[in-house]
């Protein structure tokens, strides 16, 4: 590893080092991620890109831990979470994922409550503010839309870590899948936020224009391995894009628009 290298790996608020993970009997077992690895910077928007059954997901999981890896370690700011008890882990680790069965009358505002740290009142308001959600704060959580639903469980997960100390990551999984093109963009501009609090966030998004407008890195995994991981300009090209979903795209240059736009032309 150069110089530079370990310093980036030093620096991670969270790293998966070479992660495998399999599913099966042990003589005839599917491998669904091999030797899988990438570190979140602090304070950046982090994109998990793959084409379906690349083992997107299955990462993200094994960060969270909630997979019994083959090989490999999750580090969170530089500590093996195998050396962490679960309440320094919440401190500085929140997950959502697929939108659950909510089964109990909690209004939005109530859901966002729960968790290993209660946050304020004025925690809260800010945060469904900044999702757009402040106006069914205090409807039962059950009458959400698909939607709304799922921007409530981004504002849980980014609150059990809005008032912690330290440098923070957030893991969410396709948090836009059902979300409107204008709060597809909410939710992106609440996670670029999120991070003057310290808190940096790893998503799995297949929207490749979220991505290059809002990511400022990107891991790509195809296989369940990665093909890059590193910095958007250097992995949110037209070349590993292509490569990574097998079609043509190209990168169109936009005016109004700090990045490029990404256009699939097959």
């Amino acid at each position: 590893m150069s110089a530079d290298s370990a310093a980036s790996a030093e620096a991670a608020v969270l790293e998966a080092r070479q992660i495998r993970y399999h599913v099966g009997a042990q003589d005839a077992h599917i491998e669904l991620l091999s030797g899988a690895s990438l570190a979140v910077a602090p304070r950046t928007v982090h994109a998990v890109l793959g084409p379906n059954g690349a083992g997107k997901t299955t990462l993200l999981r094994a960060c969270v831990g909630e997979l019994h890896l083959a090989a490999g370690e999750v580090l969170l700011n530089g500590v093996s979470v195998a050396e962490l008890d679960l309440a320094d882990q919440a401190s500085s680790r929140a997950y959502a994922g697929v939108a659950p069965h909510i089964p109990f009358p909690y209004t939005a505002a109530e859901l966002c409550r729960l968790g290993p740290h209660e946050p304020s009142d004025e925690a809260v308001d800010d945060v469904l503010e900044l999702l757009d959600s402040s106006p069914f704060a205090n409807r039962i959580a059950s009458t959400l839309s698909a939607g709304e639903l799922e921007r409530v469980l981004t504002a849980r997960a980014l609150l059990q870590l809005w008032e912690q100390p330290g440098e923070r990551a957030v893991l969410l999984d396709e948090p836009t899948a059902n979300l409107d093109p204008a709060h597809q963009h909410v939710t992106m501009r609440a996670l670029q936020a999120a991070r003057s609090r310290g808190i940096a966030s790893l998503l799995v998004v297949h929207d490749l224009n979220l991505a290059s407008r809002y990511a400022d890195a990107a891991t790509l995994i195809k296989g369940g391995a990665v093909l890059a991981s590193g910095p958007a300009e250097t992995t949110l090209t037209a070349e590993l894009l292509s490569a990574l979903f097998d079609v043509r795209v190209s990168l169109v240059p936009v005016p109004e628009l700090e990045r490029p736009v990404v256009a699939v032309l097959e």
